[in-house]
């Protein structure tokens, strides 16, 4: 009799490409898989997906995960954090047992999909999702806040209005794409568009309902009859079957097992928004217990029992107790994409001395950086590339570099880019420290800072995290973003693992924590006052650019 060892895949659709891993039910990491795609960007600040590229990048991911299952013969669960997919081909090719996989459950989270797909009665998509990126509803926003008022907006939804919103981005195609919207009867998140075409299963998450903002009422976890009715958006248009994040919603059909080399029947289980789930992976719990998503996006955030910690923040259910527990976060629109932009314009010749060494351009920009000083010798950069989210909520601010001389060099630019998106990361933090959030909880003996995401793989922006936030920053020994999360809870789903807290405990290990550097501190302080006093004196400078 040939004993299989029960895994699940963690699944997630990010803005620029999908991952997805294979775990055992103790947390070893058997297979990872990748896909990348674009998003296309039609005008300036426009940011858009049609939904078959979520598809094509899931497919390819699922398929390398279910080959290498199938290649992988490795008996012997070596524990937490061990392993990987080239020890598991390892194993296999030295001839282990040949245990086989049995793959349990899928789940999937996705990236912010802003308006969600406009679908027709078919589930067939009409036009792109206007995603999470996507500036161009300012004037939705602002016709929002005077139709409602902010503060009742606020009052019921948890959130504020701003292009960033998906219920912006509804109002703007209803009133400049009236062909499409005529035709629209499903607006579908990202991930509840996956799950449609792996399952035939309709259905929306509880936190990609609330992110959606202006139409979800926060305190009754529920669509907003009273403000869908007052912004003339018909309530069919979401899906009513709203669901925990660990729900198993449908199982694979045989069509899709086809097209992915998984069993049919498989559960699919209804995962999350991205940073929420990435949040629940780094083993934030409770309240007081906080983490920083940084990918091209960045996300800090917390939890906390139902209500509003701040007007400025975003709040959606959680992944995790959905009725009790509320993820708010703070974010910048460009942390690592404000990087790729200095790589991609400035950096060739890092890339092509890179490429000689076999590495990564970021790692001799990385050292260059980590040879200039703290603050930069003065050089503060605005990282607001795509205008900014919280705590600005400002459309029309735009990127800028200021205190250049002739002394300066390109590194003392690429720093600057590193420090100012640990500025905004301290930001949003002392706004929830004068909401009266405790982020030291009195049960964390050793209070510290979870960095995930590929910022994370950065030792000098995570000690410049580190400096200027004045916490212990904690990256995971491997990689514990969304897919991790993901795995979690479809694990749970199925009964591979019984409690969160202890499950997290065995599957997530970290390195040693980076230490705040005590003799950085003063400049920092002095530098992080300069950041947000350069933003109050240039507010307004841009102008209205709609």
């Amino acid at each position: 009799m040939v004993l299989k060892q029960p895994a699940v895949i963690g699944l997630d659709i990010g803005t620029t490409g999908a991952k997805g891993i294979l775990v055992t039910g103790r947390g070893r990491v058997l297979a990872e898989a990748a896909a990348s795609y674009d998003v296309l960007t039609p005008r300036p600040f426009w940011a858009e997906q049609w939904p078959q590229v979520w598809l094509d990048g899931a497919v390819a991911v699922l398929q390398d995960l279910a080959r290498q299952a199938a290649e992988s013969g490795d008996a012997k669960d070596a524990g937490p954090g061990a392993g990987s997919t080239a020890g598991a081909r390892g194993a296999a090719a030295r001839g282990g047992g040949r245990s086989g996989i049995s793959i349990e459950a899928l789940c999937i989270s996705s990236l912010y999909g802003g308006s969600g797909v406009p679908c027709d009665e078919h589930l067939e998509p009409l036009h792109p999702a206007l995603i999470w990126m996507d500036r161009r509803a300012v004037e939705q926003s602002r016709a929002a806040v005077a139709r409602v008022g902010l503060g009742r907006l606020q009052a019921i939804t948890g959130n504020g209005a701003d292009p960033y919103y998906g219920f912006t981005k509804v109002l703007w195609l209803k009133e400049k794409r009236p062909d499409v919207w005529a035709k629209t009867r499903h607006l579908v998140t990202p991930n509840a568009y996956l799950i449609y075409r792996l399952t035939g299963s309709l259905c929306m998450d509880y936190s990609s309902a609330g992110n959606i903002g202006g139409f979800f009422d926060l305190e009754r976890r529920r669509w907003s009859d009273q403000l869908l009715a007052e912004f003339g958006i018909p309530a069919r248009l979401f899906s009513d079957n709203l669901v925990a994040s660990d729900a198993i919603v449908g199982r694979l059909t045989a069509e899709a097992a086809g097209w992915t080399g998984l069993p049919a029947g498989l559960p699919v289980v209804a995962g999350g928004i991205d940073a929420a789930v990435a949040t629940f992976a780094a083993g934030v719990l409770k309240e007081g217990q906080h983490a920083a998503m940084i990918g091209t996006s960045m996300c800090w955030g917390t939890v906390h029992e139902r209500g509003i910690l701040s007007p400025t923040l975003v709040s959606m259910p959680y992944v995790i107790e959905p009725g009790r527990l509320t993820y708010s976060f703070g974010g910048a629109a460009t942390a690592g994409g404000a990087a790729k932009w200095f790589r991609d314009r400035f950096g060739q010749e890092e890339a092509e001395r890179a490429r000689a060494r076999g590495l990564s351009p970021y790692a001799l920009l990385d050292e260059a950086a980590a040879a200039i000083p703290a603050g930069s010798d003065g050089v503060v950069t605005l990282p607001y590339f795509m205008g900014e989210r919280s705590p600005l909520w400002d459309p029309y601010v735009r990127a800028g570099v200021v205190g250049l001389t002739l002394y300066h060099t390109k590194a003392h630019v690429y720093r600057s880019i590193l420090e100012s998106v640990a500025y905004t990361l301290r930001q949003n933090m002392e706004i929830v420290r004068a909401a009266g959030t405790n982020l030291d909880p009195p049960l964390v003996l050793d209070p510290v800072l979870r960095v995930v995401g590929g910022v994370a793989a950065s030792d000098v922006w995570t000690q410049i995290i580190a400096d200027v936030t004045g916490y212990p920053a904690i990256r995971p020994l491997v990689s514990s973003d969304a897919p991790l999360g993901d795995a979690l809870l479809a694990a749970k789903a199925v009964g591979l693992v019984d409690d969160y807290a202890s499950a997290i405990e065995q599957w997530v290990r970290w390195r040693a924590p980076i230490q705040p550097q005590a003799a950085n501190r003063p400049v920092y302080d002095e530098t992080y006052a300069s950041f947000v006093e350069l933003y109050r004196l240039l507010k307004g400078f841009w102008g209205d650019q709609s």
